[in-house]
């Protein structure tokens, strides 16, 4: 496609308004929940500049970025009109996350005629929040939870970036993140050891066979307690309680890693399943 042949496709595109805009759900198929929409700017189905690259690549060229960046605002603002669900769209330069368009902020200022004649030649990113919390893909969801929380003690973001190796992937919706953290806490609670509130036989089980599924090597540690039997019959249950519990803690604070993990069998049975074995083991536990 010529230069010229380039900058006429890109007015025409401009001045139609043919802007079209593209969501992409992220999906959590563990989970078999929708986290959030990628959002795209792209050109019209039938054209040379309809894949996102090529679309801002042309307002490059030609000297146009300010008025494309323009008609993709106009485009986003009929979409938040539209679309009571979406409260935000991310902005994107080069895959690299820049912040976010949050809704509240382009109705604050298209609602006024004065506002609106005074920003509506202005590039999106003039109206785009740079504070938005940007994790990476493979960040725990309760690191997430804890970054969302004491962000701001007045205010909760509704929505996070989430990036692979710095590079957009996608929005996630703060809502389904706490709706996920809630079901997950409720599924622990009830399977869980009465005693030590760690994870019980049911999710010991199910995190086994959810590692054995990944096909990647893991280690499995067994403890138990040497005599505990004659020591409970002797010193009482109540005593017996604290023994197993001061192991609970000591294993929770040995195996903390993000991909360590602790079960309670039950009584003085616990088992631990972290990737890698980072302590050695007595040759008296038994495995």
């Amino acid at each position: 496609m010529t230069l010229n042949g380039q900058t006429q496709e890109l007015q025409r595109i401009i001045d139609r308004q043919l802007i079209s805009t593209l969501f992409q759900p992220i999906v959590d198929c563990q989970e078999r929940s929708v986290l959030g929409y990628e959002v795209l700017s792209r050109g019209p189905y039938d054209s040379p500049l309809h894949a996102a690259p090529a679309l801002f690549q042309a307002g490059e060229q030609c000297d146009q970025v300010i008025s494309l960046e323009r008609a993709c605002l106009g485009h986003a603002w009929q979409i938040l009109q539209s679309s009571p669900s979406i409260f935000a769209l991310p902005v994107v330069e080069n895959d690299r996350p820049l912040g976010l368009l949050h809704k509240w902020r382009v109705m604050e200022v298209f609602s006024s005629t004065y506002e609106r004649s005074l920003n509506q030649a202005k590039p999106v990113d003039s109206l785009t929040a740079r504070d938005a919390l940007v994790v990476e893909h493979d960040e725990p969801l309760e690191g997430v939870t804890q970054s969302l929380l004491e962000d701001d003690l007045y205010y909760l973001k509704q929505h996070f970036i989430v990036t692979r190796d710095g590079r957009y992937m996608g929005l996630g919706s703060t809502r389904s993140l706490l709706r996920t953290m809630t079901q997950r806490r409720v599924e622990h609670a009830k399977h869980a050891n009465p005693l030590s509130q760690l994870p019980g036989n049911v999710l010991i089980q199910r995190e086994a066979m959810r590692r054995l599924q990944k096909n990647e090597a893991f280690t499995c540690i067994y403890f138990d307690i040497d005599h505990f039997k004659p020591f409970n019959d002797v010193m009482g249950y109540g005593e017996g309680d604290e023994v197993i519990l001061s192991l609970a803690r000591q294993l929770c604070a040995v195996f903390d890693g993000d991909t360590d993990w602790v079960g309670h069998i039950g009584g003085d049975d616990f088992v631990v399943l972290p990737w890698l074995a980072r302590v050695r083991i007595s040759s008296k536990t038994s495995i």
